[in-house]
């Protein structure tokens, strides 16, 4: 456990090409031992007021995750994890993703099948630490498989990518779906895998057994397109619902060089896309409507300057905002990169704000990794230079404090729980609800004997209406009952499984 490092923080103008637009406090995250050429930052992850922060470099390529916690007025660097057993090259922390007190660390080079076979830890904080609970390995692992180099968590569903698993091919790529409740594996890969498709370059989990998988060196619409696979869990296992495609893709796109999920909208990064000029890209949200998933837009960079470009290179979701990031945008300099933050007016995704770090320099890659949890957003700088020297690496916390109103969208008045839809359901179904003001919000389900099933809020949330999925794959027929509180507000509603 190291010693608590404050994180200072400013209150800084965001910039659209130099115009202040929006007014939002910034934090600035660097570890309390800074490593010249180690890329703190490579990876991170954040949820309510909790961060990891993946250091991918350190201790030769060992890699290490370092932890940080609001408390209110900064953001505290708590701890550095290092995985047990690490070793030199393991590059332990190349991927991250937490879920309340459960976290996921991928070490794409762990050498335990072979060089590069790949590995991922999941952990749990508990007693103000963060404790092991197991080492995970696939039991069909290879050399250069690279198991690991994507991660994703969701409740105790666990998401793996091995983007070079030789399942359909060579480099066909494949991802890992791991049930932390009963230890059980399934190893998933596309229906039309095949070489060097790249499945499993990036990976995220939902919170109602829908996950996504990008396969960005597929090729429906020319070399490297790119493409994505929605997974639902049916019955007694995971099985591909659907492949996504762009409506306008072409060669060379990388569709799908990253990934999001969240309830019923999907967002899929397509860095080189040409929308605004060369390399500028694009991100792509597809909506699941009536049992079909749809494209329903494409978010392109609004400043695009010469330099400026890999706009989609990383996607986070929260409720209805999207952040998308491009690492070679526009900001001081050309490539120092940017963020760029859309919220939901109710009928298609705004653009309401775009930041660059307060003193970022050319090729620092801010945005080379995206986070959002509410209204914290968190974006990874791991080419950053200080006075150590260079690449030590940064990260910035961001919140979204100051975010401009979406012209046409309506705070609610009042707290209100809307039926799930559907009702009778099986397996999955959506809980709508609004909130009036800031507040700390809980949603549980319960049987009809009162015992809780799972948590499927538990944060605090702005002023707004979201809407959450509830997935009963692991459970039986039935009634149940799911409760939403929010200050004194309480209401609990009755749902019917049918299955």
């Amino acid at each position: 456990m190291n010693g608590l490092r404050i994180i200072q923080s400013l209150i800084i103008y965001t910039f659209l090409c130099g115009a202040v637009i929006a007014q939002n406090e910034e934090f600035k995250l660097t570890p309390d031992d800074p490593i010249v050429q180690s890329n703190f930052g490579y990876s991170v992850a954040i949820t309510g007021t909790k961060v990891l922060v993946g250091r991918v470099r350190d201790n030769n390529e060992t890699g290490a995750v370092y932890y940080f916690e609001y408390d209110g007025n900064n953001w505290l660097q708590i701890e550095k994890i290092i995985a047990v057993d690490g070793t030199i090259h393991d590059k332990f922390g190349i991927s991250v993703s937490i879920s309340d007190n459960l976290a996921i660390i991928g070490a794409e080079n762990d050498n335990f099948h072979g060089a590069g076979s790949g590995s991922a830890y999941l952990i749990k904080y508990y007693d103000n630490s963060w404790h092991n609970l197991k080492k995970l390995i696939p039991d069909d692992g290879h050399a250069y498989a690279y198991f690991g180099n994507s991660v994703s968590i969701s409740g105790t569903t666990v998401l793996i990518g091995a983007w070079k698993d030789d399942i359909d091919g060579d480099k066909s790529g494949a991802a890992y779906i791991y049930q932390q409740t009963d230890s059980t594996w399934q190893k998933i890969s596309a229906s039309d895998g095949g070489s060097n498709k790249n499945f499993g370059n990036a990976v995220a989990m939902s919170d109602v057994g829908t996950a996504i998988v990008g396969s960005w060196h597929d090729s429906p619409m020319g070399n490297y397109s790119g493409s994505a696979y929605i997974f639902e869990y049916i019955g007694q296992g995971w099985q591909e619902k659907v492949k996504l495609t762009p409506g306008d893709g072409v060669a060379y796109d990388e569709f799908g060089y990253a990934v999001a999920i969240s309830g019923t909208t999907a967002i899929v990064g397509a860095h080189l896309n040409d929308a605004v000029g060369a390399n500028s890209g694009a991100a792509y949200v597809f909506e699941y409507v009536n049992g079909n998933w749809n494209e329903i837009q494409k978010l392109i960079p609004s400043n695009v300057l010469n330099g400026s470009y890999n706009f989609g290179n990383s996607v986070s979701i929260s409720g209805n905002i999207i952040v998308v990031g491009a690492d070679g945008g526009h900001g001081n300099f050309d490539a120092t990169g940017c963020i760029y933050v859309y919220e939901y007016d109710g009928a298609s995704w705004v653009e309401i704000d775009n930041i660059f770090a307060s003193d970022g320099l050319q090729f620092d890659g801010f945005g080379n990794s995206v986070s959002i949890s509410n209204t914290y957003v968190i974006a990874s700088a791991p080419f950053a230079d200080d006075s150590i020297g260079i690449n030590t690496g940064a990260a910035y916390v961001y919140h979204l404090g100051g975010l401009l109103t979406v012209p046409g969208f309506t705070t609610p008045k009042t707290f209100e729980l809307d039926q799930n839809y559907p009702n009778p359901f099986n397996p999955s179904t959506v809980i709508k609800y609004q909130i009036p003001e800031l507040s700390f919000i809980s949603i549980k389900v319960y049987d009809v004997l009162g015992k809780e099933i799972t948590t499927l809020v538990n944060e605090e949330k702005s002023a707004g209406s979201y809407e959450v999925n509830f997935n009963s794959t692991y459970l039986p027929s039935g009634v149940y009952f799911y409760r939403l509180e929010a200050g004194n507000y309480i209401d609990t509603k009755k749902m019917i499984l049918l299955k």
